[in-house]
């Protein structure tokens, strides 16, 4: 069973440059989008963003988008119009 937050993708304007670290990690405000999206789920055009695939969305990061996790809980809900 897929949990909430595992139908959708962290994805990021800005990709922290690499350092010691190999793992790819979003810099500043990331969003959440489908896969094939071409806007996240608070309605910004994302296409060239950087898609993180294997990074979770921790809903308690203060640099998730807000927005994004609200529609992510209404979908998931069933609150959401549509």
């Amino acid at each position: 069973m897929t949990t909430m937050l595992e139908q959708w993708l962290v994805t990021a304007p800005q990709m922290q440059p690499r350092s010691f670290s190999v793992e790819r990690l979003p810099w500043g405000r990331h969003h959440l989008k489908r896969d094939g999206a071409a806007v996240t789920a608070c309605g910004r055009f994302a296409v060239g963003w950087h898609t993180f695939w294997e990074r979770p969305l921790d809903p308690r990061d203060p640099d998730a988008c807000e927005a994004c996790l609200r529609v992510a809980l209404a979908v998931h809900t069933g609150a959401a119009a549509g």
